[in-house]
């Protein structure tokens, strides 16, 4: 709540106020006038209580004599104290119930000051609509109290500059705002007991709705109709234009079957959830009411009004209806125009959607019964009925051959009360016999269940029995007829389904608890916790004293103890762990990825079962085994869970399918975990690469910029030679590390065309050797090349295939320490080529022999990084053996014991290939003229180098930087050769280049596209846009040189 801010009405004010009041001559008092006032105020009193302010405002208007009067009373709107005008006299109708910020108000200092206050010309001090728009030249307000504390104020103004309140003015007001403090008391009382009423009678209305509705629905059996009454009762009751009740499918669809619309199309059919807005949607979900009054003014309704307008939805009530936890359905009351809904509304929409679905269930549950007693009726009728007839009092009993069939009687036997009770089982006679004198002595139906028994072999019967007394005139029971009818399948039936009952009864009660336990394996981020509860959840659910999971660590199926859970029974074995082996039975579940079930003796004498040797007395006796396998969903083997000493029975089927859907749901819980843990192995590694290529871009960088310092201090040319040297081979080791990364990239996205071609193994291997050689003898490796006698001829691409040898031998290089040895054996087996590069290097760790292929990975990472590199050599290594249909793979001892790098090859002769040329093939080195050369490039230091080299070449250039400014330097210079860059401001080079060659007089132009980007399709785009020649930055300078040439050798053949 705000804090008053109004440092100038302080004790100065008040002392001014009362000065002002001192000193003006005070008229005298009225007292007739007065008294007819108080008069008429108690007669107000009597009346309505709405009717007393605005009589009290009239009077102080007049006693007054001022142009207007009113009362306003502290109210609380929101979280603010305001002041609502409740009565008027004398000022515009249509300003009553004007509200007041309590602290931008005259009735607020009032209040606050708790005095009678003269305020002269308000309008300075306060802006509130009703001082400022009604010209008051003079004010005064005086305080009225609920007890001690104030609670409104009583004022009067006046708008005539002549016409000045006195003390007089101040008794009166004084006087009234007592009246005006009993009369806002008894007004709020009147209003608290009309809300009440209100409320009372909207409760009422409610009660007698739920009450006509429960009343209209409880003799429906129809699904429909229960749904149409509903809607149609409930659209009524809130005068809505159309009412629908929907059930839901798969979380996301409203199937409609019926509603009652008054004025707007039906809903029938079938309504997206998500349709209505995400905020619609995530409100049903969440079992909460959605409310629109305004669907073109609530932001919630999104940009897509799809849904909304098809159903001409402008307002409504939408709430879902949720039964364990699932969204089964929902209720909606619509409007076609827009409209505020009270909170009772939707809390009655909320209930009558909960009746309606009470409605349909019972209405369901009484169709399955009805239709359960048909069944029973018919099978009853299809057993065959007996009739029974006997005279009162008992004495030869008149029976149809059915019946006697029933008492395992003859057809033609003689039956007597006594014969009857006899063939009745001794269990049942006492009760049959008590059920017949009640119908006979009360006139109630004879309906009972008993067995009958054959004499001979004691076989049992269920009968049932139906029957009635006949009275005679006198009231004298005269006869006793009925049928009876075997029921002896009808009770096994009956047996059967309560039997199946409790079955489905327990079956839910497991689902629900396998459910619970896939929230719970889900919501597990680590491999050890999935673990734990899987092995937790497994032993509670199925109710065993032995849970244990497994995880495979070998190819032999050995087993790594994850997780174990026991009863209290084994509380002794709680510290076991089995050492991990490839036997046992467990490696038959492993290997068949299938589940397996044995009871004690099948587990004893199965051939695979391990009874753990001479550690038998360690771990927890075995009693029967339930085991099923973590299946990966490439369908690897990722271990198992095993179940043993069940607490009652052995192991059912029933506990095999909950076992197997609780390791189905962790198995995809552990490739999860799995896949979370690599994604953030793969994270750091790219953090550490990112570090690493920072690095390894700073190494030849910082000799090159001590180059350039150098250069401008160097003596000699010789020296100027050697600098320039050093600087050219930080360049050309910056454009390899470059030239790795695109490789990289292209082979990842299948860019990267092989050109393969007849090739024998010797001269890929010197090539091979011409890249390798100056590291292996910087480093003064001993190094060393075993080949056949006969040459080894493979279908490949030279280029890559040298490439994949340079990076093997370089690796060996590096990660040798100096004066080491490398080797290099190739032999052929089979119909492959197995090429080996030994060293005797550090060696790589068990833990990382499966992952140096793995992009951004080295071995050994530190500080110091001695060996350099981007970690990215292997992976094209890979990467380019795969695609030529090879593999590879790395060996070491481990530490410091060196390592073995396999590549392995088909044989074979393919058709020879030639090499595609593209548009920058360049032609041999011919004689260049003085030649009129354009650089374009918006690096500006780089089209001025280029510039000044063609210039020391011998030619005349021009440089621009933008698209549009080149296109006016060759229209101005018409230069024979254009070097345009590609990614520039204003216009790209391939639009210039387009441009260039639809203009005249540019036909003969050398178009040589100068850019960054350096892929087959890049090649393509700049030939599509008619460039000659297609240069990676950075540029060779001897291809430049070339490019030049053939141009002016074109020229002079031309002339």
């Amino acid at each position: 709540m705000r804090v008053p801010l109004v440092p100038s009405y302080g004790g100065d004010f008040l002392q001014d106020c009362q000065e002002e009041l001192a000193r003006r001559p005070s008229r005298q008092p009225d007292h007739a006038a007065e008294n007819r006032a108080l008069v008429e105020l108690a007669e107000a009193l009597t009346g309505p209580p709405e009717a007393i302010l605005p009589k009290l405002v009239e009077l102080a208007r007049s006693l007054c004599q001022a142009d207007a009067a009113g009362v306003s009373l502290l109210e609380i709107e929101g979280d603010e104290e305001v002041f609502r005008w409740r009565a008027l006299a004398g000022a515009d109708v249509d300003l009553l119930g004007t509200v007041m910020p309590r602290f931008e108000s005259p009735c607020g200092v009032v209040v606050a000051h708790n005095a009678a206050l003269l305020f002269r010309d308000p309008a300075r001090h306060f802006t509130a609509k009703g001082v400022s728009d009604l010209g008051v030249v003079e004010a005064l307000t005086v305080p009225f109290h609920d007890g001690d504390k104030p609670v409104g104020t009583v004022w009067v103004f006046t708008r005539s500059e002549t016409r000045q309140f006195d003390r007089e003015d101040v008794r009166i007001l004084t006087s009234l705002s007592r009246f005006a403090g009993s009369a806002a008391k008894t007004l709020a009382v009147s209003e608290e007991r009309k809300r009440a009423n209100e409320a009372l009678r909207a409760s009422e209305a409610r009660h007698r709705f739920l009450a006509d509705l429960a009343a209209a629905t409880q003799p429906l059996t129809d699904a429909d109709e229960i749904m149409a009454t509903t809607a149609r009762l409930l659209a009524e009751h809130l005068d809505a234009d159309r009412c629908v009740y929907a059930e839901v499918e798969d979380d996301r669809i409203f199937v409609v079957t019926g509603d009652y619309a008054r004025r707007l199309p039906s809903m029938v059919g079938r309504w997206s959830v998500a349709g209505f807005g995400l905020e619609f949607e995530r409100a049903m979900q969440a079992n909460q009411p959605y409310v629109m009054e305004d669907v073109n003014q609530d932001p919630r309704a999104g940009s897509d009004l799809s849904a909304y307008r098809a159903a001409r939805i402008q307002a409504g009530i939408g709430v879902p209806l949720h039964k364990a936890g699932k969204f089964i359905a929902a209720m909606a009351v619509d409007q076609a125009r827009p409209r505020r809904w009270t909170s009772e509304e939707v809390d009655l929409v909320r209930l009558v959607v909960g009746q309606c679905w009470e409605a349909l269930e019972r209405a369901q549950t009484a169709r399955r019964l009805r239709e359960r007693e048909e069944r029973l009726e018919f099978a009853v009728e299809l057993s065959g009925i007996g009739f029974w007839h006997c005279d009162l009092p008992f004495g030869e009993l008149s029976w149809d051959e059915r019946v006697k069939e029933h008492f395992w009687l003859p057809p033609d036997a003689r039956v007597t009360i006594d014969t009857f009770y006899e063939r009745i089982h001794p269990d049942d006679r006492a009760r049959t016999r008590q059920a017949i004198e009640t119908s006979i002595d009360k006139g109630t139906p004879y309906d009972i269940d008993y067995r009958t028994v054959d004499p001979d072999t004691g076989a049992i019967k269920w009968i049932r029995a139906l029957g009635g007394t006949a009275y005679g005139p006198d009231g004298a029971a005269k006869r006793f007829d009925g049928v009876t009818v075997d029921a002896t399948a009808r009770k096994h039936h009956e047996e059967r389904l309560a039997r199946l009952l409790e079955r489905e009864r327990e079956q839910a009660r497991l689902l629900e608890q396998v459910a619970d336990a896939a929230l719970t394996i889900h919501a597990s981020a680590s491999l050890e916790s999935v673990l734990r509860v899987i092995t937790e959840e497994a032993r509670r659910i199925i109710g065993v004293h032995q849970s244990v999971t497994s995880m495979t660590i070998g190819n032999d199926w050995s087993q790594a103890i994850s997780a174990t859970s026991l009863s209290t029974k084994y509380e002794g074995f709680r510290r076991y762990e089995a050492r991990p082996t490839g036997k046992g039975i467990y490696t038959v579940v492993c290997q068949t990825n299938r589940p397996m079930r044995l009871t004690q003796a099948e587990l004893v004498s199965h051939p695979a079962w391990r009874n753990f040797g001479g550690e038998e007395d360690k771990h927890p006796p075995m009693r029967g085994w339930l085991a099923a396998p973590f299946v990966a969903r490439s369908g690897k083997n990722l271990g198992l869970i095993q179940l043993s000493d069940k607490y009652e029975g052995e192991f059912t089927e029933q506990d095999e399918a909950i076992l197997v859907q609780l390791a189905h749901i962790a198995s995809v819980a552990i490739e999860n975990a799995r896949l979370y843990d690599e994604l953030r192995d793969q994270d750091r590694r790219k953090d550490e690469f990112l570090a690493t290529l920072a690095h390894e871009l700073r190494n030849p960088l910082a000799p090159i910029r001590t180059g350039l310092s150098l250069l401008q201090m160097a003596r000699d040319e010789a020296q100027g030679q050697r600098i320039r040297a050093m600087m050219e081979r930080q360049v050309g080791h910056m454009v390899r590390m470059v030239d790795d990364l695109l490789d990289v990239s292209r082979i990842t996205r299948g860019k990267v065309e092989l050109r393969k071609e007849r090739v024998e193994l010797g001269a890929v291997l010197e090539s091979a050797l011409e890249t390798s050689r100056p590291l292996i003898e910087a480093a003064g490796h001993e190094f060393s090349v075993s080949l056949p006698t006969e040459p080894l001829w493979l279908s490949a691409d030279p280029t890559r295939l040298a490439q994949v040898l340079a990076n093997l031998l370089n690796n060996a290089a590096k990660y040798t320490p100096a004066g080491g040895r490398i080797r290099l054996v190739a032999v052929q087996e089979d119909a492959h080529m197995v090429v080996r590069v030994e060293d005797t290097g550090v060696g790589i760790p068990a833990e990382m022999r499966t992952k140096v292929f793995d992009m951004f990975t080295q071995v050994g990472r530190s500080i110091d990084r001695a060996q350099g590199g981007l970690g990215i050599g292997l992976t094209l290594v890979r990467r380019l053996v795969e695609l030529h249909g090879g593999t590879v793979e790395a060996t070491s001892e481990g530490p410091s014991r060196g390592s073995i790098f396999t590549v392995r090859l088909p044989l074979g002769v393919a058709e020879e290939t030639p090499a595609k040329g593209s548009g920058g093939d360049l032609p041999g080195k011919g004689a260049a003229g003085g030649l009129k050369v354009l650089v374009v490039d918006d690096n500006v230091d780089g089209a001025e180098s280029l510039a000044e080299l063609l210039q020391l070449s011998g030619h005349t250039t021009e440089v621009a930087h933008t698209g549009p400014s080149a296109l006016v330097a060759a229209r101005a210079f018409e230069p024979d050769v254009v070097f345009l860059d590609i990614g520039l401001p204003g216009m790209t080079g391939y639009e210039v280049a387009q441009r260039l060659r639809t203009e005249e007089g540019f036909g003969r132009l050398v178009l040589v596209a100068l850019t960054g980007w350096g892929t087959d399709e890049d090649r393509r785009q700049a030939r599509e846009a008619g460039f000659d020649y297609h240069l990676t930055k950075p540029v060779d300078l001897q291809e430049v040189q070339r490019i030049v040439e053939a141009a002016a050798a074109k020229r002079k053949r031309v002339a």
